[in-house]
């Protein structure tokens, strides 16, 4: 049944690369979208939240998770990139993403359409970002709008220092601010990430520090909480 499943993906992508060939011209050969499609690969990672984190808000605690993400290079530097993630808490969680990216260069430029499904009630909202690699550091915008017209906007920065061949160290820094919300807040996420990975297997531990000014469930109420998540990685 896997192994069907598999062969239903495969076929889907390579129908989506034919499609964006016709769509965006003709001017790029069929031999290139054949080779992105056999170099496409699938990225799962599975793992535990003390707390998960999204938009500067702490949700589920003590809760186990499992997500898949892909990113296929259609034509030129445009992709289409998807993730689904499932969490395992007191109610069924499930988010999910679909959208684009085009690399040009001076960075790379998103829009996905995100997904959330909790206990059976679903919500959208759309994402859009700007991503670029400055020295070393990568850093990303992005603004996410809801349905009833609240958004957020955050900005983030980031780098790995490899430490040895086999491990490294990961920190990044992230700020945001929501508008239109009935209460809205600003916060800020500072983490520090460990990894060792060995062929395409790796394992992980992150230290989060969030900052908002919030003072329900959701928040800190100005003051910086410490969490922690945890989990392995595979490539195929």
């Amino acid at each position: 049944m896997e192994i069907l499943k598999k062969n239903k993906i495969k076929v889907g992508l390579v129908v989506a690369a034919i499609a964006a060939f016709f769509l965006f011209g003709g001017k790029a050969e069929a031999q290139e979208i054949t080779e992105t499609v056999k170099s496409w690969d699938i990225d799962v990672e599975v793992g535990n939240y003390e707390k998960r984190i999204d938009g500067g808000l702490y949700g589920s605690a003590d809760a186990d998770y499992v997500k898949a993400s892909s990113e296929l290079g259609v034509i030129g530097g445009l992709s289409l990139v998807s993730s689904i993630e499932q969490v395992k808490a007191d109610e069924e969680e499930l988010y999910g993403t679909v959208g684009t990216v085009f690399s040009t260069f001076i960075g790379d430029i998103g829009t996905e359409l995100l997904i959330t499904s909790i206990d059976g009630e679903n919500a959208y909202e759309l994402v859009s970002s700007y991503a670029v690699d400055l020295f070393g550091i990568d850093s990303i915008l992005s603004v996410t709008t809801e349905e009833e017209g609240q958004y957020t906007a955050d900005i983030a920065v980031g780098t790995d220092l490899d430490i040895t061949e086999h491990f490294l160290v990961a920190v990044s820094l992230e700020y945001g601010q929501s508008f239109q919300y009935d209460v809205d807040y600003t916060y800020t996420l500072a983490t520090i990430g460990v990894q060792t990975t060995i062929d395409h297997l790796t394992v992980f531990a992150n230290l989060n520090y969030l900052n908002n000014d919030l003072n329900t469930a959701q928040g800190t109420n100005g003051d910086w909480e410490e969490t922690a998540d945890f989990g392995v990685a595979l490539n195929f």
